[in-house]
């Protein structure tokens, strides 16, 4: 898939022609600044692919996207200086973040990963699409609830529910727990509890495929050794 297979090869490309395109318009910034925007164009790319689009350009849509989240930064940070210097210390700031904001804080591939693996497991179809929707494809929660079928007052609490589920998987995998969370999981898996072809055993395999962390357990667990 596109995004598995080129990610690490377009990135310096994108970053840097975000970068001088951005400096066309007077904006100077790090090609480093603009990484955590690489990501969040990354799964909007994910987000349009996974609905069947087709996307002629993936450089110059991610480079799009880069810089759309740059001018928001910008814009976003413009806001909450005045809003401080004005009104409240620092300290009293609330944050008021759009939904899509948590992807950007992810700046490895090993977390997005897991918070991805984690939302397919604990988000129902409805809360997936609405999480498409909001965090990937940039749509305000208005605008989202007649492509979800939904009043608007439902997918506020949606989203409200979509919002809590990303926030706690996220604290968890910012404090390197996602694989201890899955341990019981894992287990299981070893230990031949599991049933193979069903949603847990499919959850493990998934997991393993790309936690040598995890695999070395299961070694562990069926007597082979702590071999890598």
């Amino acid at each position: 898939m596109v995004l598995e297979r080129d990610y690490m090869r377009l990135r310096a490309h994108v970053l840097r022609a975000a970068a001088g395109a951005l400096q066309k318009r007077n904006v100077l910034v790090d090609e480093s600044d603009l990484d955590p925007h690489y990501n969040s164009a990354w799964y909007a790319l994910h987000g349009r692919l996974a609905r069947g689009e087709t996307i002629a350009n993936v450089e110059g849509f991610l480079v799009v996207i880069v810089m759309r989240r740059a001018f928001d930064d910008l814009r976003r940070v413009d806001r909450e200086r005045r809003h401080v210097a004005h009104d409240f210390p620092s300290e009293l700031v609330p944050d008021r973040a759009h939904d899509g904001d948590v992807l950007v804080r992810f700046e490895d591939h090993r977390a997005l990963r897991e918070l991805f693996e984690g939302l397919r497991e604990r988000l129902s179809e409805r809360e997936r699409r609405a999480f498409a929707l909001c965090y990937l494809a940039g749509y305000t929660r208005p605008q989202a609830a007649p492509v979800i079928g939904v009043s608007p007052a439902r997918m506020e609490k949606i989203m409200d529910d979509v919002s809590r589920k990303v926030g706690a998987l996220a604290e968890l995998i910012r404090d390197d727990g996602w694989c201890e969370a899955r341990r019981s999981l894992i287990g299981a898996y070893a230990l031949g509890i599991v049933q193979p072809g069903s949603p847990r055993h499919r959850q493990a395999d998934d997991h393993l495929q790309h936690c040598a962390r995890c695999r070395r357990h299961v070694r562990l667990l069926r007597g082979l050794g702590p071999r890598a």
